[in-house]
This record gives C-alpha cells, structure tokens and sequence, in this order.
C-alpha cells in the first residue's frame, strides 16, 4: 500500500499543489484559472473542496484502490480527494 503525508495547512497552495500533479501526470490538466481562484477563494471562506476521480490521475492511488477493491471482493474502489480548513468541518 501508498500513502502520503498529510498537507500542512501552513504550506497549502492550491496553484502549487495543482502544477505539481500536472508534472507527475505527465500530460496537461485542463482547467480555467478563475475557476481556480474560485475554488481558493471559497476554500478560504470555509468551503470544502471536493476532487473526485483520483484513482484515474496517480499511479501510486491507483495501486492503492486496486489493493483495497481486491481486499474487499469489490470489482472496484473510487478514491476522492476532501481538502477542508482548519477549524471547518466537510
């Protein structure tokens, strides 16, 4: 299994963590940078960002989906990404 540490709250910045998974994918992510700034707007404003579909962008979540569809005699797992701030609840 793969997993990662959690995000400092501190050190979060949507736009980095954005560029840094386009270069691990190895092809572009397509997405409208005022969609982006909205998303970090509401983020700041206590809103919970949902990305869905993770199991399709990294190797290293796709293993960890396959690993958990296979413990569990499931044809197959989904794994979404929840980013809240501190002090909200998603």
């Amino acid at each position: 299994m793969v997993s990662r540490p959690p995000i400092s709250f501190d050190e979060f910045d949507i736009l980095h963590f954005i560029n840094k998974e386009r270069k691990e994918l190895g092809r572009p992510l397509t997405y409208d940078i005022e969609d982006i700034h909205k998303c970090e707007e509401a983020f700041n404003s206590g809103h919970t960002i949902a990305i869905r579909g993770m199991e399709f962008q990294l190797k290293s979540i796709t293993a960890v989906v396959e690993g958990l569809a296979n413990l569990f005699g499931q044809p197959s797992v989904g794994a979404n990404l929840y980013l809240t701030p501190p002090d909200f609840r998603g």
